[in-house]
């Protein structure tokens, strides 16, 4: 969640495999190049998972195959909207590092 892709070398942001389980939550996808190859499919047709919602630049995607759910978090999480993503994590005063607080 609240990643940031603004790179123009990517042949993809994220690859998708065999067994994975991922869910993508208000990232950000801002250069032509993170957009086109946001996903890569290395799954070669076999069990996984992919969710990606609220994101800036694509579209949401879910896709699965197999028998396994999809990975839904059972814990509470805050993160900030997509839009912010670029000016929050190019901001040098945040620092850097994990912006995920989880709530016992």
């Amino acid at each position: 969640m609240n990643c940031l892709y603004d790179g123009n070398n990517y042949n993809y942001c994220i690859g998708y495999g065999v067994y994975s389980n991922i869910f993508v939550e208000k990232c950000a996808f801002v250069t032509d190049q993170a957009k086109e190859n946001a996903i890569k499919d290395w799954s070669k047709e076999k069990d996984y998972n992919l969710k990606i919602v609220n994101c800036l630049g694509v579209d949401d995607v879910e896709l699965a195959r197999g028998e396994r759910g999809q990975f839904v978090p059972t814990y509470e999480y805050h993160t900030f909207d997509a839009n912010l993503v670029p000016s929050v994590l190019r901001n040098k005063e945040n620092g850097a590092g994990a912006t995920l607080k989880i709530e016992p």
